[in-house]
């Protein structure tokens, strides 16, 4: 909520003014954690090509660009790695592709932890070991989806879409997740199967922990 504007304080002229008939691309999205986590798409990643655009009049950010590959690059280690719990919220627009986030290493089981979508439901996957909520036609514009895990099983896992709780099916390997800290994106989950979101986002909360919050 609020004012896109182009002063630090909120003041000045909108953004939405100062663009005018201009596209607006992101080279990055800041951080508002202060941990300085920000996601990043310049010619130092993987090309000012991918960059996702604002869309000033309904507050989001388009990762339609470049028939829908656009992502965003975060520093190692922002989504949590090993085995350690983790708490991570999105509210989408529309989406055509299948992950919102993702990191680790594409490939080795249990080895990644990304989030998106299968089929008309909510994807974790650790690569190997999915975790799919079970609710039928789930995926719909403008859902908060809340994924939370407890380090120590692989079905420690929970998630809520705008507040209410959900099944989960489990599949593929038992063991306790080793996510890598490689591989950190907003928009891409992963090399090997081309996981991209190719739709709009609102927000995207990651915390390393089980947070008590329900969203």
């Amino acid at each position: 909520d609020g004012n896109l504007t182009i002063a630090p304080d909120g003041t000045g002229i909108t953004l939405a003014t100062w663009l005018g008939a201009a596209t607006g691309y992101i080279d990055t999205w800041y951080d508002q954690s202060g941990t300085g986590n920000h996601a990043v798409q310049n010619a130092l990643y993987d090309g000012t090509v991918y960059q996702p655009i604002i869309d000033t009049t309904n507050r989001m950010v388009s990762f339609k660009a470049n028939s829908g590959t656009c992502r965003l690059k975060l520093p190692n280690g922002t989504v949590p790695s090993g085995d350690s719990s983790y708490s991570v919220v999105f509210k989408h627009n529309t989406i055509a592709g299948t992950a919102f986030l993702g990191a680790g290493t594409a490939g080795t089981t249990n080895a990644t932890n990304s989030f998106g979508t299968s089929g008309t439901n909510y994807n974790n996957y650790w690569w190997g070991n999915d975790a799919t909520t079970s609710a039928g036609s789930l995926v719909a514009t403008g859902n908060v989806v809340t994924f939370k895990y407890t380090t120590g099983a692989y079905n420690n896992r929970v998630a809520f879409v705008n507040g209410t709780s959900q099944g989960l099916s489990f599949s593929g390997a038992t063991a306790v997740r080793a996510g890598t800290t490689i591989n950190n994106y907003i928009g891409f989950g992963d090399s090997t199967n081309n996981n991209y979101l190719n739709g709009e986002l609102y927000s995207v909360y990651i915390f390393n922990t089980n947070i008590s919050k329900i969203f």
